[in-house]
């Protein structure tokens, strides 16, 4: 788990190495395209809409 030292300095390196990390799996490829991520949201919103729907239909009922 990730968590950022108290001192400043502690701090800079830590969020410099994040920061590289990042870069570095930028670099190999290890990343979502924005089209990917839409796609999944797409997919939640409806899942999501889905259960709101069916969540007002069984209140209705009660």
């Amino acid at each position: 788990m990730n968590t950022e030292p108290e001192d400043d300095e502690a701090y800079k390196k830590w969020f410099l190495q994040q920061v590289q990390i990042g870069i570095d799996e930028i670099e190999a490829g290890e990343f979502i395209s924005d089209e990917e991520v839409r796609a999944e949201a797409a997919v939640w919103r409806a899942e999501m809409e889905r259960r709101i729907a069916e969540l007002a239909e069984q209140t209705k009922a009660a």
